[in-house]
């Protein structure tokens, strides 16, 4: 049978070769793009009152919110009963 040596190594397996490093992109950039949840909340009304609420809530944010809090217990009350 034959013997492999330990001594022998293959240095052509692994090629190194030198490349430029770039940085990653900042994760806090704005998202500007308009949303198709955005858009359908404020033909529903959310824009409405996204825009008299305090701060910059996006009218899908607050579509979401009212239809979960608004739904969800209905539901759960309807199945109890």
């Amino acid at each position: 049978m034959g013997e492999q040596s330990s001594e022998t190594t293959r240095t052509d397996v692994f090629t190194v070769t030198e490349a430029e490093v770039t940085p990653d992109p900042p994760l806090n950039e704005s998202f500007d793009k308009d949303l198709w949840l955005d858009r359908l909340a404020r033909r529903i009304g959310f824009g409405w009152l996204s825009q008299r609420l305090p701060g910059d809530i996006p009218p899908s944010y607050l579509f979401a919110v009212i239809l979960v809090g608004t739904i969800v217990p209905t539901i759960n009350t309807y199945a109890t009963s």
